[in-house]
């Protein structure tokens, strides 16, 4: 007699990824002049069941309703209402994403509608609290960092830190950490709410975080959970 062993197919690494790059993404984007000057889309609104086009709101579910989980780049391909879009980075700082009508090729170059409308300093204020790090093993070192008005600063028992404090800014759910360490350094993260009271950082375009290993001994990461207390 044959026996059949079944194994447990993991689940999809692809799509896990495309998700979260899509939550990355959340919030309200206004729609500027391309270098050509079109932009087909003036408003948008990205939720995480649903998204808003010029005022008009569509259903949306990320785990069915993004597709082309194939290809292995920033680019985000996903259908509202039975319409295919992508989603990806901007080639030029200035802008935010870029949202494309996939048949047609139409394009908007888009910037986050912010909430804050002081700037500077007032706009740093939407990230304030702690941020503890509670989860260390081996050589790690739980602590804090805390967000306030602009200035961060470190808690925790970790000794020869080599920056216990420092500037940062926000722009939307990206918070961008500065400090001196012999150089100047600076680091820009996405904020992500989960939710649950933990919050999510993911690194934005490097292999892995300095401020993660300076301050919590946490080597070769990109992205750390964080308990957060105002």
């Amino acid at each position: 007699m044959m026996i059949m062993m079944m194994t447990k197919v993991p689940g999809n690494v692809l799509l896990d990824q495309k998700i979260e790059k899509y939550m990355s993404y959340l919030g309200e984007y206004e729609g500027v002049e391309d270098l050509g000057g079109n932009c087909f889309v003036k408003n948008l609104k990205l939720e995480e069941k649903s998204i808003t086009i010029d005022g008009t709101r569509y259903s949306f579910n990320p785990e069915t309703d993004i597709t082309d989980l194939e290809i292995d780049d920033d680019d985000l391909f996903f259908f509202v209402n039975n319409v295919k879009y992508i989603i990806y980075p901007p080639p030029y700082k200035e802008y935010d994403l870029v949202f494309v009508h996939y048949e047609s090729n139409k394009m908007a170059y888009m910037k986050r509608v912010t909430s804050s409308s002081g700037g500077g300093s007032g706009e740093a204020t939407t990230l304030n609290g702690t941020y503890s790090f509670e989860s260390a093993t081996g050589s790690q070192t739980n602590g804090s960092i805390t967000l306030s008005d602009g200035t961060w600063t470190y808690n925790g028992s970790k000794t020869n830190v080599a920056a216990k404090n420092g500037t940062y800014t926000v722009d939307g759910s990206k918070v961008t950490v500065n400090w001196t360490a012999q150089v100047d350094v600076s680091e820009t993260f996405t904020v992500t709410d989960n939710g649950d009271g933990s919050v999510k950082w993911v690194l934005d375009g490097y292999n892995n975080s300095t401020l993660f290993s300076m301050l919590f001994g946490v080597a070769g990461q990109t992205e750390l959970t964080f308990k957060k207390s105002e």
